[in-house]
């Protein structure tokens, strides 16, 4: 698409700073409360007085978690056309900075769009949809840590305090797990029911569960990190986001070390894929095969699980492009990142 005109939104909790880029290169600056109605309002204000109109205006946002909601929202409702990009690409986008604020950050996002608006992805209907399945997650991961937390504490105290003290701590205890795995669940059925309602997104679930290892939570959570596989439609791209492709680092002669996988990487979805690669190699099949195989090569334990990390990462994207799920006979349409 091309668009004539820019609107960088930088987004706190209470309030938004909007920097207007028009054709002619003027940038004009607004700002208003993060509510829906404010939004919606002081957007019209916008349009209104530097003459824009909806088709070839192009909005761009940073990721901010829930306080992005409000802005989504609106969009949706009254049609603009929003682009939400990472914030540590936008920053790492502009060169050296001196010096910070609300303001100026507005004004890069918009500069960021004009100069990079060829690779933007609108957000759709279905974003909400997805944004909502990300805050519930973000809530059962909050709540699996604490449910882990106090069965460690059990674990860790049961040889070595006084029966009297141990036992009365454990019945506390025993009743606060007992009612965070009730809220978990309550929490995954409510999830279910959002990807059940959303038709488009029921099928990427569907196909991605064809995939042995992939359960429940890692094909949510995949559909959430790849914005229902349109921030990501490329396997070795959403491969590096999760960090599971090594990288070579070197310089010269003088800086020279193995291949590495980078830190900046979606741990929580590496953590999830790690769990499925322990599972799969326990299954009769390929990937059972390949671990056996590899391991008869003398290759290293962790470098052959962080292949089949890859390898499932690409069987995912291949199922979610071929449009069938997958089965034994499968032969992912994608060339693997890892051997």
């Amino acid at each position: 698409m091309n668009f004539n005109n820019y609107i960088g939104i930088d987004i706190s909790k209470g309030k938004l700073d909007l920097a207007v880029l028009n054709q002619e290169g003027e940038l004009i600056l607004y700002q208003c409360l993060n509510d829906k109605k404010s939004i919606i309002k002081c957007l019209g204000k916008v349009f209104k007085e530097s003459n824009l109109s909806k088709e070839d205006t192009l909005i761009i946002a940073e990721s901010s978690g829930h306080y992005i909601n409000p802005l989504i929202w609106s969009i949706i409702s009254e049609n603009y056309l929003l682009w939400i990009e990472d914030g540590y690409q936008i920053a790492n986008s502009q060169g050296i900075r001196r010096g910070k604020n609300d303001e100026k950050d507005a004004e890069m996002i918009a500069i960021y769009g004009k100069r990079f608006s060829d690779r933007c992805q609108l957000v759709k209907a279905s974003s909400e949809c997805i944004e909502n399945l990300a805050y519930l997650n973000s809530e059962r991961e909050l709540l699996t840590k604490e449910m882990v937390k106090f069965d460690q504490q059990l674990t860790d105290h049961k040889k070595y305090v006084k029966p009297s003290f141990y036992l009365s701590r454990k019945k506390r205890y025993t009743e606060l797990i007992a009612n965070l795995k009730t809220h978990i669940s309550e929490i995954e059925q409510e999830m279910e029911k959002l990807i059940e309602n959303e038709p488009k997104l029921s099928h990427y679930a569907k196909l991605l569960r064809s995939i042995p290892g992939i359960g429940k939570q890692v094909s949510i959570a995949t559909i959430i990190a790849t914005k229902g596989f349109t921030k990501f439609t490329d396997p070795r791209k959403f491969a590096c986001h999760v960090g599971v492709v090594p990288f070579e680092y070197k310089s010269g002669s003088s800086i020279r070390s193995a291949h590495k996988i980078s830190q900046r990487a979606n741990k929580k979805m590496k953590s999830l894929f790690h769990l499925a690669s322990l599972v799969v190699i326990q299954l009769e099949g390929e990937f059972k095969e390949y671990y056996l195989r590899k391991q008869k090569e003398g290759k290293n334990k962790m470098s052959i699980i962080n292949a089949i990390r890859g390898k499932l990462i690409h069987r995912a994207f291949a199922v979610i492009k071929r449009n069938e799920p997958y089965t034994k006979e499968f032969k992912p349409s994608f060339q693997n990142c890892t051997n």
